[in-house]
């Protein structure tokens, strides 16, 4: 609902102030937009804006719940984000030092120094409560979490494991790859990094401090419309 909200708002005012936009000369650069801020006025405590290989992320929160996301362009002094749920908007961008406008002020946002690599901080949490928040923000049903012990695993940790089904809507994997990147763009916007060294061709996995999480895609080699396949989920705490 948080989401909805916000982006009626964000459309609303940007059809109001379309004309101020469109009067000006200003080229944005990516790097003025580059960042975490701060929710001033707005619907949402926070927003990021990263760029993530080769796209441009946008990423809303909420008590620390992801609340709208989707990929963001430039065009002038206009940002657009279009968003996951497959909707678009346009504000009009402007800065007062270091204070980030949309649409004259109408929403206001400061820039956030925080530590590490400059991700959004993600309250401490276990193997268990991140894949509490994955069911909570991706919008897919998922399994109860249970424990997860398979051969490949390393046995000295203890892992859980959540699980999403994903009914193929063509002969193509690429419905269930959609809800990966979802999962994978949550964890990396909360803090994680990715860990090379646990990745194989149907695994990703990332790290946060000691916490493990593994992104399992499970698929038939020729998929077919109207196929299930599998998304496991799984973490775990390394302690040594």
């Amino acid at each position: 609902m948080r989401s909805y909200i916000l982006k009626l708002t964000i459309i609303a005012l940007g059809v109001v102030m379309i004309s101020s936009c469109s009067s000006k000369k200003v080229t944005l650069k990516h790097d003025q937009i580059l960042g975490y801020w701060k929710t001033v006025v707005g619907e949402n405590e926070y927003v990021q804006f990263e760029k993530l290989d080769s796209e441009y992320v946008y990423s809303a929160f909420t008590y620390d719940r992801l609340a709208a996301s989707g990929i963001w362009e430039l065009d002038g002094d206009n940002l657009i984000i279009n968003f996951d749920d497959g909707t678009s908007t346009s504000v009009c961008v402007s800065f007062i030092s270091d204070t980030l406008l949309f649409n004259l002020g109408a929403e206001k946002y400061v820039k956030a120094v925080i530590s590490g690599k400059g991700r959004t901080p993600l309250a401490e949490i276990g193997d268990v409560e991140v894949l509490e928040a994955i069911i909570k923000n991706i919008n897919v049903i998922f399994s109860e979490i249970e424990p997860f012990k398979e051969d490949w695993a390393t046995p000295t940790i203890s892992w859980q494991k959540i699980t999403a089904e994903v009914v193929l809507k063509t002969d193509a994997l690429s419905g269930m790859v959609d809800v990966g990147n979802q999962i994978s763009k949550y964890l990396v916007s909360q803090g994680f990094d990715i860990n090379s060294t646990r990745t194989t061709e149907t695994i990703s996995s990332y790290n946060k401090e000691n916490l493990i999480v593994m992104i399992r895609l499970r698929g038939a080699n020729e998929p077919k419309a109207g196929e299930a396949c599998y998304i496991d989920v799984i973490s775990g705490l390394d302690k040594k």
